[in-house]
């Protein structure tokens, strides 16, 4: 999950930068973000898989993928944010950090998933060139999954 490293090395090249350190509750708080962001680009790369099998063309499945799970991706992000940058009152400065850099990670997360991600589908492709996953697609009929 390429994209989902780009929040962890953009935020921890920002600590290193300002110089903040690693303490427990900050090394929590990392944790909560790649896994927010690894699941966020695996919904994002599953609706791709799904869209490519009743398609057969990546972009696309791309297209469809940002049209359909770009909106609950961005709106998650943003409730993610609004729900850290509440840390950021805090008497505690330990909380008053993680207020700041988790929105911060989850920024580079949604950056990483929406810009990134797709070139690097059409750069790799990895369900094949340009065809329909065909045992998906007739797995989706069979479930009568709308395309």
């Amino acid at each position: 999950f390429c994209p989902s490293l780009l929040s962890l090395f953009a935020t921890m090249g920002l600590m290193c930068f300002v110089g903040i350190g690693l303490d427990t509750v900050r090394r929590t708080a990392g944790g909560m973000v790649i896994v927010v962001s690894i699941d966020e680009t695996a919904h994002f790369f599953v609706n791709v898989r799904l869209a490519s099998a009743n398609t057969g063309d990546y972009e696309k499945s791309l297209r469809l993928t940002l049209r359909e799970t770009g909106y609950p991706i961005l709106f998650t992000t943003i409730t993610l944010c609004l729900g850290f940058l509440a840390l950021v009152p805090s008497v505690l400065i330990g909380w008053v950090r993680i207020g700041y850099l988790a929105p911060y990670a989850f920024v580079w997360a949604l950056i990483g998933d929406l810009i990134f991600a797709g070139p690097i589908l059409l750069l790799l492709k990895p369900l094949g060139k340009g065809r329909a996953v065909t045992k998906e697609k007739s797995a989706l009929k069979e479930r009568k999954i709308p395309a």
